[in-house]
């Protein structure tokens, strides 16, 4: 039997391990972009484009039907190991059968035999994936062994990159570090299975996951195809320096997204187990709280971003990639479009069953990336995907939206965030001051972080904000248990 979680503690350790996800590029983002270059980063992110479709389907939509099914059934022992077995095998030979057809592939055609051992090295991550238990662990709500189990091998990852990565021929060297720090979460996964849960072989009913599991890999793979797309046709109508800068500008906006969406993930064990007791009013409370807490994170972050841009390119990557600032600052309605879009989509209309619904409006967000691609980017490289990308997403978060409202029952008021508009108002006042009056970066960065934190805090507390007013008793709430 599993005792419930805490969700502001699950929150907390979600985001400290989607930050740890992220971070590990991140940190060694400003020397590995200085030591291979452009495109180094291109090459490895084009071929790691390629591997991913095989890995969607090698997937099967797992990572998400995954957690569902285990929350459904944490409870019961019995079938909890049932049910991890019959994933499981269904995993393994998805994953055996996509990664014979990526190696075949890779082997027969002379398109990628300049960069053969970089493709043979992405390809193991399709092996590793036989391994991928994380699905298992956030059915079950266990935030804090899945933080501490990615910060030990991200630890060991940084310090192996400083350690080998020397010179612009090292980028195979780096691709492989990469790989092996997946390697390592996954073999520690398996490890551990059984301090949670003991596999059972017997009564074994593979086929009801099926159905499911097929239209989700539909999801999975529509949502991929325009999450790689950008990727693999930059690399194909441009140049691999283009998809070095769009790599790095993407990469900045993905970690703010991720910490933003950390709320949403933490959210679907817990919005299953609403809707298999039916407890409707429970689930529509905690959909409007993370609704209005997504709106109070996403917006100020956007702005910062936006007036960072300059600084975080050039700090973390380098003058070398100054073309990626413009890319990075189109990309910033991302923060606040899939941090919506992740809620209703995947975190509502998935625990209600609605997987037919969320396929359309992610199909139609990829077909419209396609086109837009095709257009855009002979002309305008990286800038055209960025382009490109914000209005399909921008798509599939309205259509999202407007299904799962459908089965919500409460309403959304622009007078719930009056308190957050003067804040944003108030930051931006303070950002643009800083942006036109100190020319040097790092003290930029430094400054327009402190400043805009406090200045969005400051305000909201002193327009006595009800959003601010709870996070904050929560937090001293949980410092005065742990004393």
């Amino acid at each position: 039997m599993n005792k419930p979680k805490s969700l502001l503690k699950n929150f907390i350790y979600n985001s400290i391990f989607t930050i740890l996800n992220l971070l590990f590029p991140i940190i060694t983002l400003p020397y590995v972009s200085r030591i291979i270059g452009a495109d180094g980063i291109g090459r490895i992110n084009f071929s790691n484009s390629i591997m991913n479709y095989f890995l969607i389907v090698a997937s099967l939509g797992i990572p998400l039907y995954g957690v569902r099914e285990i929350a459904k059934v944490k409870n019961d022992d019995t079938e909890l190991g049932r049910a991890v077995s019959e994933i499981l095998i269904i995993n393994f030979i998805s994953t055996i059968i996509c990664m014979t057809a990526y190696y075949l592939m890779v082997n027969i055609f002379g398109y990628f035999k300049d960069d053969y051992i970089l493709f043979l090295i992405s390809g193991i991550s399709l092996f590793l994936n036989i391994f991928n238990l994380d699905w298992f662990y956030q059915g079950l709500e266990e935030y804090k062994y899945i933080t501490f189990r990615s910060a030990v091998i991200k630890i060991v990852s940084i310090i192996s990159m400083f350690f080998f990565v020397k010179d612009r021929n090292d980028y195979i060297i780096y691709a492989l570090i990469n790989v092996l720090a997946l390697s390592g979460n996954n073999l520690i996964n398996i490890l551990n299975l059984k301090r949670f849960v003991r596999p059972q072989f017997k009564s074994l009913r593979i086929k009801r996951h099926l159905k499911s599991i097929m239209v989700l890999l539909s999801i999975q793979v529509a949502v991929n195809i325009y999450i790689n797309l950008d990727t693999t046709m930059i690399g194909i109508l441009s140049d691999k320096e283009s998809v070095g800068y769009y790599s790095n500008a993407i990469k900045i906006n993905k970690i703010i997204v991720s910490v933003i969406t950390s709320i949403s993930t933490i959210l679907l064990p817990r919005l299953s187990e609403y809707v298999n007791e039916k407890k409707f009013d429970d689930f529509n409370l905690l959909v409007e709280k993370a609704f209005k807490f997504i709106i109070y994170i996403s917006v100020p972050a956007m702005i910062g971003v936006f007036f960072l841009s300059e600084p975080i390119i050039i700090i973390l990557s380098g003058k070398e990639f100054v073309p990626a600032i413009n890319t990075m600052r189109i990309l910033v309605p991302l923060i606040l479009v899939l941090g919506i879009g992740n809620l209703f989509g995947t975190q509502v209309l998935m625990p209600l069953g609605k997987e037919k619904k969320i396929f359309f409006s992610v199909f139609m967000g990829a077909l419209i990336n396609f086109i837009i691609n095709l257009i855009l980017i002979p002309k305008f490289k990286q800038n055209g995907a960025a382009i490109s990308t914000i209005i399909a997403e921008s798509t599939v978060m309205i259509c999202q939206v407007f299904l799962a409202f459908k089965y919500l029952s409460f309403k959304v008021s622009i007078k719930d965030f009056k308190n957050n508009i003067l804040s944003n108002l108030a930051m931006i006042v303070i950002l643009f001051v800083i942006s036109i009056s100190i020319k040097n970066l790092f003290v930029k960065f430094i400054l327009s972080v402190l400043s805009g934190a406090i200045t969005y805090l400051s305000f909201n507390i002193l327009l006595k904000d009800k959003l601010t007013n709870e996070v904050i008793s929560r937090i001293m709430r949980i410092k005065k248990v742990h004393r």
